[in-house]
């Protein structure tokens, strides 16, 4: 049950999404599994043009929600290794929403958190693979955060070291995953690292075009197709896109009249961009 509420999210359909969020919270209310699906659902609107405080709010409530079952009873020391992951995600969400807030002293803290139960995950993607999607987040961004931020050092030189290669190759197993979950959050973070981090529009553009076929109604996967392929140079397939993006607009009913138009002005304004730095 949660894993087709992952697939209406990934597939834009907000309106059943909500429907079978709420459902699967209430059927099963004391599994970390089906808040983690309803933070992800209230994530996916903070990121595609509904960013609100009673979304952020909600995200907020149901990460606690999340983490409170998982203590419950000592459950998460010493924990199954599903647990462990869970509560890297439900921590490392809750840091993403304090990058988003500017609030830099929680978001330390609940790194911290984070930190407790990567520790615990480490040596052991072997054994359960979907630590090879957070491992391989931890060592590729300890070590950019290292050689790029040094205002940061300080801090991020404290914690276990990390690697770039070793992380983008973590996720590419990850990406691999027969896991849907996993393989669409490892494609993902792929695409983003090689195209804003690494500028490998080429390598990027591989991740990308596996997403927009994977989940053809999903705006915002068939817009980094689009802005990847910009980058890349490729004005025709980028042209091409951006009309998918544009018929995708007018066909997607199970998302919102802000949702479509939010990407459609990425789109814009990227090519407006494109063009300045082509004078």
């Amino acid at each position: 049950m949660v894993h087709a509420g992952y697939m209406l999210i990934y597939n834009f359909d907000f309106a059943a999404a909500a429907v079978h969020a709420d459902e699967t919270v209430a059927l099963f209310p004391e599994v970390p599994e089906s808040h983690l699906l309803a933070a992800n659902y209230y994530w996916w609107l903070i990121i595609t043009g509904e960013d609100n405080d009673q979304n952020r709010s909600r995200f907020n409530e149901e990460l606690r929600k999340t983490l409170e079952i998982l203590y419950q009873e000592g459950r998460c020391r010493p924990a199954t290794m599903q647990d462990i992951f869970n509560s890297i995600m439900a921590y490392a969400y809750l840091s993403r929403l304090d990058v988003m807030a500017k609030n830099r002293f929680r978001c330390l803290l609940h790194v911290s958190d984070c930190m407790k139960y990567l520790k615990q995950s480490f040596g052991k993607e072997d054994r359960f693979l979907s630590f090879n999607l957070t491992s391989g987040l931890y060592n590729y961004f300890i070590a950019y955060g290292i050689e790029n931020h040094p205002l940061f050092y300080p801090t991020l030189i404290l914690m276990p070291p990390g690697s770039r290669e070793t992380g983008l190759r973590q996720l590419a197993v990850a990406a691999a995953s027969a896991d849907t979950l996993i393989s669409t959050e490892g494609n993902y973070f792929l695409l983003k690292i090689l195209s804003e981090l690494e500028n490998n529009y080429e390598e990027a553009g591989k991740y990308a075009a596996v997403l927009a076929d994977r989940f053809r109604g999903n705006m915002l996967y068939q817009y980094l197709y689009f802005r990847v392929l910009l980058d890349a140079g490729k004005k025709a397939e980028a042209q091409h896109q951006l009309e998918k993006l544009h018929l995708l607009s007018r066909q997607s009913n199970g998302s919102s009249g802000k949702q479509k138009s939010f990407f459609l002005g990425l789109a814009s304004d990227d090519l407006k961009n494109y063009y300045l730095q082509k004078k």
